[in-house]
């Protein structure tokens, strides 16, 4: 991924960068399971407001400080639903395209 990144960045500056909280997740987990860390993860991601963003984020933060400092190293933009921007007119938080995507550009 973060080839892709620098390809386009270079490429096309302009671009608006997410990441799949799919990805994420799953990174996340491997260091940090728990089905509590689950719920709050996505509850954080979700969000479309910044109260319940901060109350789930408190929440990992109360369960492990690791976590939360984990998360918290990633731009809020790439991730959570309440810092997209509106004129991009998705709300999704997980993107399979990606994946699709990837292997399109690794057989060519």
């Amino acid at each position: 991924m973060q080839g892709l990144k620098l390809a386009y960045e270079e490429k096309i500056p302009q671009a608006y960068a997410r990441y799949c909280c799919g990805h994420i997740y799953s990174n996340f987990q491997i260091q940090f399971p728990g089905l509590l860390l689950r719920n709050y993860f996505w509850e954080a991601a979700k969000s479309f407001d910044v109260i319940r963003h901060i109350e789930a984020m408190a929440r990992i933060k109360a369960i492990n400080v690791e976590d939360w400092k984990y998360l918290n190293k990633i731009p809020l933009s790439a991730w959570a639903r309440l810092a997209f921007r509106a004129e991009i007119r998705c709300d999704q938080v997980t993107n399979n395209f990606t994946k699709s995507f990837s292997a399109w550009v690794w057989g060519a």
